[in-house]
C-alpha cells in the first residue's frame, strides 16, 4: 500500500511538472527581516586596545601613544600601587608594546607567613592573576623597573612559536640597545611559598 502511494505521488508530480506553470512564479527570493539594535557612541578610541581594570568603580587604563604602543605609569600599577585584581594584557596590533614606566607588582607583598595567612592567602592562585596574551610585548624603562608575581598570585603566559611573548627593555623595543648592553631592565621575580 505504501508503494502504491509512492508510485501515485511520482505520477501526479510528473503530470504537474509537464503542465504549464501559468501565472505562478516559483523563483526563490531572500527577505532580510533582521533589525539592527546596535547603539553607536561615535566610535572607539585608540586607548581601547590598552590593558585596563576597575578599581573602586573607576576604569584604570593605559594610554595609546599613537605609535601602536600602550604606556602605563605608576598610577596604573607600581611598587606602591600593586595590582590587586585580575588583568589581561592583550597582544597589540602591528607588534606594538606595553611600556611600563614603573615596576609591575602583581598581588600584595607579604613579608611574613603571618601576613600571608591573615590576608587569607593559603595557596597559589588565591591572589590576582596576570594573563599575558600570545604575541604580547612588555617593555620596562630602566634597570630598576621589574615584574614581580607575589605569593598567592599567578601569571599565565602561553606564547606560541608564531606569537611569542616578549618581556624586555624599552631600549630594545626602540632599537637603541647595543649587542653588549646589559641591565636594561630589572627582570622578573616569581615568589612562591618556599622559604626565601
Amino acid at each position: 500500500m505504501n508503494c502504491t502511494k509512492l508510485v501515485t505521488g511520482f505520477i501526479v508530480g510528473g503530470l504537474l511538472a509537464a503542465c504549464s506553470s501559468g501565472d505562478i512564479n516559483i523563483t526563490p527570493t531572500t527577505v532580510d527581516n533582521s533589525v539592527d539594535n546596535s547603539v553607536s557612541t561615535g566610535g572607539g578610541s585608540a586607548d581601547d586596545v590598552c590593558a585596563s581594570y576597575v578599581r573602586d568603580g573607576q576604569v584604570i587604563q593605559g594610554s595609546a601613544d599613537g605609535n601602536g604602543n600602550c604606556t602605563y605609569d605608576s598610577s596604573f600599577v607600581g611598587p606602591k600601587n600593586n595590582l590587586n585584581v585580575d588583568l589581561l594584557i592583550p597582544a597589540l596590533p602591528d607588534g606594538g608594546a606595553h611600556i611600563f614606566t614603573s615596576s609591575l607588582f602583581v598581588g600584595e607583598t607579604y613579608r611574613t607567613q603571618a601576613e600571608l595567612q591573615a590576608a587569607g592567602i593559603t595557596r597559589g592562585g588565591d591572589g590576582p592573576t596576570l594573563t599575558i596574551e600570545a604575541g604580547a610585548t612588555l617593555a620596562f624603562q630602566t634597570n630598576s623597573d621589574f615584574m614581580i608575581i607575589n605569593r598567592g598570585s599567578q601569571i599565565i603566559a602561553n606564547g606560541t612559536a608564531d606569537a611569542p611573548i616578549t618581556i624586555t627593555s624599552l631600549s630594545d623595543v626602540n632599537g637603541t640597545v647595543g649587542p653588549t648592553d646589559v641591565q636594561q631592565w630589572g627582570g622578573m621575580v616569581i615568589n612562591g611559598f618556599g622559604v626565601t
